[in-house]
């Protein structure tokens, strides 16, 4: 940091001062573009580059030993929106300007009133009063030294033993990481933007499958209400099942059927049918008191196989379920979805195996 306002006083030191030269800057002029884009050059020859050249900011007297060359390459970035043009130009410049070295120590006589780490640090550059001149020199390094015998604290300042255009290679640095620092800020926004996009298009989705899933509760609604007017027409299907399985399974499958033969306008089904006495029994619970209807299949002899469930509520849903009659399972229960809802019909197909 420049601390125009500390001014310290030197006794004496070395000052070495650089003799002057004009000179023209050259160097290769690189252009970074955005990502997506490309740069359109009619040059073949890759050992062609594009270049610039700049003249002395000040005019001095010709001369063949006032005239020469360095060379600073540029960049400009239109990702980051920057540029080290000016300032590598600037720095160049000063490079043969003649620049100013000097070096000293001071001690607690040239500080005055400043008092270091307080009104000024390493690296800050202050005003160092010498021969009647203000020099501007760096803080190289501040060391704190006490006298043994009385333990008396002071202070030792060291300044310059660089050159004053060596701040150059810093702000050159410093500029080089905002650079980046820029860069990976552009990259973070459209890294950024890409997620926001996404997001949207999720949540677009996201609407739309919920749109989806509404449609598909009213339709749901819809095929049960079908499926309710559909009931009067199971009794005539079961008849229909019974004879499509005798193609599946070896052997007529066996039938239960048992029914409260009470017609309502749910459903119209009645009477008692069975013809698989040997193989099983049907026993239900309900009653106006009862949680939940229940209809229970008990297996008797020692026969295996599988059976299917049909049992139709009062109100006129039904339930259909299938299970596997084993040696260590020998029921099945189906029990009633809804609280105080009883069945009003079962019927159990029952289909043995082969070996039966």
């Amino acid at each position: 940091m420049i601390r125009t306002d500390v001014v310290l006083y030197a006794s004496g030191g070395e000052m070495t001062v650089g003799r002057r030269v004009a000179t023209h800057v050259y160097g290769a002029f690189e252009v970074v573009l955005p990502e997506g884009q490309e740069q359109h050059s009619s040059v073949v020859d890759p050992r062609i580059q594009n270049g610039y050249i700049c003249r002395p900011f000040k005019p001095v007297a010709p001369g063949r030993f006032n005239f020469g060359f360095v060379r600073a390459d540029v960049t400009l970035n239109l990702q980051s929106q920057s540029s080290d043009l000016e300032r590598v130009v600037d720095a160049a410049q000063e490079r043969v300007s003649g620049d100013v070295f000097f070096e000293r120590d001071i001690g607690v006589e040239g500080l005055g009133r400043f008092v270091p780490t307080r009104h000024f640090d390493v690296g800050d550059t202050v005003s160092v009063a010498v021969w009647g001149l203000r020099v501007p020199a760096v803080v190289t390094g501040i060391d704190a030294v006490s006298d043994a015998e009385s333990g008396l604290l002071a202070w030792r300042v060291h300044v310059g033993g660089q050159l004053v255009s060596d701040l150059d290679a810093v702000s050159a640095n410093n500029e080089q990481i905002r650079r980046q620092i820029a860069q990976e800020r552009a990259q973070r926004l459209r890294e950024a933007g890409a997620l926001s996009t996404k997001v949207a298009s999720v949540e677009s989705k996201a609407e739309e499958a919920e749109s989806k899933a509404a449609q598909a509760g009213e339709s749901a609604e819809a095929a049960m209400r079908r499926a309710i007017a559909a009931n009067t027409e199971a009794s005539a299907a079961n008849a229909r099942a019974i004879r499509t399985n005798q193609f599946v399974l070896s052997g007529m499958p066996r039938l239960l059927h048992i029914d409260t033969n009470k017609t309502n306008a749910f459903t119209s089904s009645a009477g008692e049918l069975n013809n698989g006495a040997d193989f099983g029994y049907l026993l239900w619970t309900g009653g106006l008191l009862s949680p939940q209807g229940e209809v229970t299949f008990t297996a008797t002899g020692a026969w295996t196989g599988a059976i299917l469930m049909h049992a139709v509520t009062g109100d006129g849903y039904s339930d259909v379920t299938t299970a596997f009659i084993t040696a260590d399972t020998r029921s099945h229960v189906s029990i009633a979805g809804a609280l105080f809802q009883n069945y009003k019909s079962a019927t159990v197909w029952i289909f043995p195996n082969p070996t039966v």
